[in-house]
C-alpha cells in the first residue's frame, strides 16, 4: 500500500523518523534508511506516494489524501516488455549491418 499524505502528516512523519533514526538532516535519514536521498526527498515534498512499510506502526498522526495498492509485478512486466522491443530492434539492426549492402543490408 503507498499514501499520499497531507503536508502537516508528511512533516511530522519525516521529523518523527528522524527523531527516531536520530540524525539531524535528511540526508543521514536516507543513508540510515538506505533510500536514495532523491527519493525520501519527493516523498517528502509529496510528489510520490509514500510506501507504508516506511510508516512506523507508533506513528498514528496520517491525514492521508489518497491511497493505492503497490503493484511492481505489472510495472516489471511492462520494463521487460520494453527490453523484448529494444532487443529485437537490436537484433534486426545487427543482422543487417552484418548482412552488408550488397546482401540487402545497410
Amino acid at each position: 500500500m503507498k499514501f499520499l499524505l497531507s503536508e502537516k502528516s508528511r512533516n511530522d512523519l519525516f521529523d518523527f523518523l528522524k527523531n527516531n533514526w536520530h540524525v539531524p538532516t535528511y540526508k543521514e535519514l536516507s543513508l540510515k534508511m538506505k533510500i536514495p536521498s532523491k527519493t525520501l526527498q519527493n516523498w517528502r515534498l509529496g510528489i510520490c506516494y509514500i510506501p507504508s512499510k516506511i510508516v512506523p506502526k507508533e506513528f498514528d498522526r496520517l491525514e492521508i489524501l489518497d491511497e493505492k495498492v503497490a503493484k511492481p509485478a505489472g510495472s516489471l512486466l511492462g520494463v521487460l516488455g520494453v527490453v523484448k522491443e529494444l532487443m529485437d530492434m537490436f537484433g534486426d539492426f545487427h543482422r543487417k549491418v552484418k548482412k552488408g549492402p550488397e546482401h540487402g543490408g545497410e
